[in-house]
């Protein structure tokens, strides 16, 4: 009996402890200032008589990506993006 619970209490508290580990897998949206800084970090870091946009997006979605926040599938979702919440910035 006592092995029994005591097997139930161990798989109770993994099922408790994955849960929190994985329980996360939504991203959120970023912040709009957040979103034009790093696109203004990136875009800085690049030789800007060359700009290359999958570089761009690239760098500006590995934030997003550390930052657990949704990833822009393009340069112009994020330049779209940070346009309709810049009037709400200033």
């Amino acid at each position: 009996m006592m092995k029994k619970v005591i097997v139930l209490a161990l798989l109770f508290s993994n099922l408790v402890f994955s849960n929190l580990a994985f329980g996360n897998d939504e991203t959120e949206q970023p912040d709009a200032e957040f979103v034009r800084d790093t696109y203004e970090y990136c875009k800085n870091v690049q030789d800007p008589t060359a700009l290359d946009n999958k570089v761009l997006l690239d760098c500006v979605n590995s934030e997003m990506d550390y930052y657990e926040y949704t990833k822009f599938t393009s340069v112009e979702k994020i330049i779209e993006f940070i346009a309709s919440v810049v009037d709400d910035l200033g």
